[in-house]
């Protein structure tokens, strides 16, 4: 999409996605909308050694693009803070055993890190459990337990770090309570990130179409026009950089068992630790993080 919008100029909006296309590889009518992948690896990264005390740990990431941004990211600011990296054990998305993954642990590992996608998400937390790695070392999610997969796994899911990422469902907001709540009405559940980045993603669009009066043919108009607009969504107030990745506040969050008033009892998100206004480039300034070239295995 972002090769046609190049030739094309045709505006692109986007959710996730790997790095380079809103930073190495920018396309000037491509808006990423939701976050790139190490924007959330850094915080969690940095929240591993200064909150849980992590000190050798081991990362479990998805070899592509998006895992690899992901827990490359987290293992950068880990070490810069002073930890070690004990082994980043690679697996393929669609991974259907993870007890040979499970079993390469170096055994000096104090921390495991969850990294995975999909029905992955499933079958890592199945295998943990069941062949007792709960027993050997704690484990917490970078990219792990979302809303999405919370219904699926029974209740050892409670008190785990799940995730850390843009949008935390049990966040305590006027904007996010209206949010989840109106979701949970209308589809009987609790919104995933995808969604609130949907949400959020019509938001940006909105206010941009508003503020042009609804002419949207000049293609570079309208991208300005999206560069401009900031809103307070659900996750949190969201403005652009000048890459075209969003500035927006980071959530690790801790799974919790509640009472929702239209859902009844449900396991969801809570944040535990809030990083405000994080930037594709963490702490860095952007010359010096893109002169060290995209996260590659």
């Amino acid at each position: 999409m972002a090769q046609v919008s190049r030739e094309t100029g045709v505006p692109v909006l986007v959710m996730p996605g790997a790095d380079e296309l809103t930073k190495w590889k920018l396309v000037p009518t491509f808006v990423r909308l939701s976050v790139s992948a190490s924007q959330i690896g850094h915080p969690m990264g940095d929240y591993l050694y200064n909150d849980l005390g992590a000190r050798n740990v081991t990362f479990i990431g998805q070899d592509y693009a998006w895992g690899h941004g992901l827990t490359l990211g987290a293992a950068r600011t880990f070490k810069e803070a002073g930890g070690k990296v004990a082994k980043i054990l690679w697996t393929p998305i669609g991974t259907s055993d993870y007890g040979p993954v499970l079993g390469s642990i170096p055994t000096n590992t104090d921390w495991v890190v969850a990294n995975v996608v999909g029905a992955d998400r499933l079958r890592l937390f199945n295998a943990w459990f069941d062949f007792a790695y709960d027993r050997k070392y704690k484990i917490a999610g970078g990219y792990w337990l979302h809303s999405d997969v919370l219904p699926q796994v029974d209740d050892k899911a409670v008190g785990l770090i799940a995730q850390c990422n843009i949008y935390s469902a049990g966040a305590d907001t006027p904007e996010n309570k209206a949010f989840v709540n109106a979701f949970a009405k209308e589809y009987k559940v609790v919104p995933s990130w995808m969604a609130e980045s949907a949400y959020t993603m019509g938001l940006f669009t909105r206010t941009a179409i508003d503020a042009l009066n609804g002419k949207v043919e000049d293609s570079k108009a309208f991208v300005d026009a999206i560069l401009k607009v900031k809103v307070n969504a659900p996750r949190g107030p969201v403005s652009l950089d000048a890459y075209h990745n969003p500035i927006q506040n980071v959530y690790v969050s801790k799974v919790k068992k509640v009472n929702h008033p239209i859902l009844g009892e449900i396991k969801i998100n809570v944040p535990v630790k809030t990083y405000k206004g994080v930037s594709q480039f963490w702490k860095w300034d952007p010359k010096d993080f893109l002169d060290g070239g995209p996260y590659k295995r």
